[in-house]
Order: C-alpha cells, then structure tokens, then sequence
C-alpha cells in the first residue's frame, strides 16, 4: 500500500535549507522570505514563525539536543532561538559578508561560513568567536561535521572541499577534483567519507582520511545544489536546479529512485532522523515530505506561482 507523508509546506519566498530537530518531531526551515518557520511534521502545521533577521536566511541547525535552534543569515549574523519557545536567545555577530551555511561541531561549539570565504568557530554558550578558518579563495557554501566532532568539511566557490581538524584550525586534507562551484558537503554517518555536489552536475565520494576521491556519480542534468546521507548511511539523496531528488545506493552505485514533483530547484535536503521520510526545500517556496521507501507525496493545487525564475 502506498503510503502518503502528507501535502508541502509553504514560505513566502524561495526555501533555503531544512533541518529536523534530533527526536523528529519537528522541521525548522529557512527562506528568502527573512523568516525560519518551525513545522510540526505530523500534522505538517507551522508552530511559529521566528522573526528578526533582516536578509534571507541561508541556514537552520538545530544543537544536539534540541533545545536551541541556530539560523544563519545574509544580514551577516547568527541567531540562537529557543527552539521550544521560539524567543531570541543570543545573536552572533562577526562575520564580514553574508552567511551561508552553519553547523554544531557538537553541543559546545558553532562553525558558520561566509561569503567572505572565512568560517569562524563560535563558543557555543557564550557566542564568542574561538577561531577564524581561512584557505579557501571565493565563497564557502556549506559546512558539514563529523558526529564526533573532530574534523569539519567545507564546500566553495573555489572548486574544492576542505576537511579540517577543529582543534588546530588546520586543513588536513583538500578533495581536488570538482570543475565548478562546490554547493554542498555532507559526512556519512560512520565519519569516513565526505559526498560532494557542484555545479558541474556530479556527486563526488571521498576518503575522509586521505582526501582521494572514491568515485564520481552523474545523475542530474544541472548545478547540484544538495546531498544528505541517510541515517543507516546506506542511502545518498541529491538535489538539483533540475528541480529532481536523486537517492542512490551507496554499496552498488546505483540510482535507486527518481523523485519528481518540484516545480524549481531543490535547494535543501534533510532525512529524519529514523530515515523514513526525506524533506526537501526548493526555490519554488515550498517544503516536500518524501516516503523514502515509496518516493511519492501529495500536493494540493496551486496557481500562485510566479513566472519568473530566481535560480
């Protein structure tokens, strides 16, 4: 029987990035529409919308136990929301262009980067700045953790993923090997290898420990914007301006299904944290809740949509 996860969700503008807090019971999103709206997934309703940046929201995290929420924005700052009841916790200033990607190294520790093609380590409680990464060259586009908290993987405008030792501040390896902007880095949920998506319409695999590419998939027929491991690991998901999901089968390279259905580009992708249902944001402004065993899903009709393409 095919089951239905229920119909999308809705901003005002593009949707930029997903992220579902640790016990799945709720989905904060962000959007070019300024706001982060916090969803109840099983009755797929808004329980707030948080309101205070002053640019499009680029990035939403939740802390490792759920009880803070961060969003990143292109007004430069970092917002930490109390993620039960919405209020404004604390705000992170320090970044000299617009943030674009944010990530908890682990309960104590914040790394965000920017368009200044820095990442800056934050102390988590007191918002103070620890570090200040710097060797990349344009834009970093997205940050990904290890779960132990050792090392951080980022993507840019340079063409090339990083991993660094969070400790040090060090890069520890670079993955060379992209032909165009590197959009998004994900870490498997073992820490041993690294997805990368680009611009140049692939996915990348890489060792964690030495960097060295392990293979290339092609699957998508533009800019690959998004790529988020299952939590079993054994399931790749990857999104596209194609306005496509793509899952693949880790362990035999293979495209497992196809998921058709937005209307532009796919910009976000999170799985929750049982890995039954993927959530995807697009710049066609809204929020899709995808059966990962089936695929399918349910919109309503809409006639809103307007003709131009932002992406």
């Amino acid at each position: 029987m095919c089951e239905i996860t229920g119909p999308p969700m809705d901003h005002d503008a593009s949707v930029l990035c997903v992220s579902y807090s640790p016990d799945g019971i709720m989905l904060s999103s962000g959007s070019s529409d300024h706001t982060i709206k916090i969803w109840d997934v099983g009755t797929r309703r808004a329980q707030a919308t948080l309101r205070g940046h002053a640019d499009e929201v680029a990035a939403v995290a939740y802390s490792p136990v759920g009880n803070v929420l961060a969003s990143g924005s292109h007004d430069r700052t970092i917002r930490l929301w109390d993620a039960s009841s919405g209020s404004l916790l604390k705000t992170l200033d320090g970044h000299a262009l617009a943030v674009t990607c944010l990530t908890y190294v682990d309960a104590a520790r914040i790394a965000s980067g920017s368009l200044a093609g820095t990442i800056l380590l934050w102390d988590a409680v007191t918002g103070s700045i620890q570090k200040e990464l710097r060797s990349h060259n344009d834009d970093v586009w997205s940050l990904a953790s290890a779960r132990t908290g050792t090392f951080l993987a980022s993507a840019s405008r340079d063409e090339r993923v990083l991993l660094w030792d969070v400790n040090t501040g060090e890069v520890r390896a670079t993955c060379n090997g992209h032909t165009d902007d590197v959009w998004c880095v994900a870490v498997s949920p073992d820490d041993q290898t690294l997805a990368s998506s680009s611009s140049d319409e692939t996915i990348r695999l890489w060792d964690v420990v030495s960097g060295k590419a392990l293979v290339t998939w092609r699957g998508h027929n533009d800019a690959v914007c998004c790529v988020a491991f299952s939590p079993d690991g054994k399931t790749l998901a990857s999104g596209s301006f194609d306005r496509t999901i793509v899952l693949w089968d880790i362990l035999t390279e293979r495209v497992k299904a196809t998921l058709q259905g937005h209307r532009r580009g796919v910009f976000s992708l999170k799985f929750s944290p049982d890995g039954k249902v993927l959530a995807s944001g697009s710049t066609d402004r809204t929020i899709r809740l995808w059966n990962v065993d089936n695929g399918e899903h349910w919109e309503p009709p809409r006639t809103d949509i307007p003709k131009h393409h932002i992406c």
